[in-house]
């Protein structure tokens, strides 16, 4: 049997050259894989004690160093056999920033509607801090309007 013999510059830059590789490997970034990249999301915990709501005819003014989120705009529910069509508007400060129609629709009408009185308002509003905000339709004499959201830290 022929023994083996190593040569020593070769087994020290051989050596020299893994860790090399090895520290570079270290250093270049981490591939996400796809499995963990799409479970990503913010959680927000919320607290009744963040939840707001606004009705027709009293202003809300956001706490300094909150952010007030709104997630709906509509009204309280009609009488029986009522049909309303309306715009319900988000006041902050004296201006609109939003509307939305309500379509208000008693269960009877349920077929041509979905019988809600409140829509959604799509993510990523937000009222500043010490912002005056109000709701309000065009029948202010009923004061049926109301705004729904929630406080964050700004």
């Amino acid at each position: 049997m022929q023994s083996i013999q190593l040569h020593p510059l070769s087994l020290l830059t051989g050596i020299g050259l893994a860790l090399v590789a090895f520290v570079a490997m270290g250093q270049s970034p981490q591939p996400i894989s796809p499995s963990t990249s799409s479970n990503r999301t913010l959680e927000f915990f919320a607290r009744p004690r963040d939840f707001v709501q606004v009705d027709e005819g009293s202003t809300f003014v956001v706490p300094s160093g909150k952010l007030f989120v709104p997630t709906a705009i509509g009204a309280r529910p009609p009488m029986m056999n009522s049909q309303t069509y309306e715009l319900v508007s988000l006041v902050v400060d004296g201006e609109v920033q939003l509307s939305s129609w309500k379509a208000i629709l008693s269960p009877d009408n349920a077929a041509a509607g979905n019988g809600t009185s409140m829509r959604g308002i799509p993510g990523g509003y937000a009222v500043p801090g010490d912002a005056a905000v109000e709701v309000r339709d065009l029948t202010p004499s009923v004061q049926d309007a109301r705004l729904w959201g929630y406080l964050v830290d700004a």
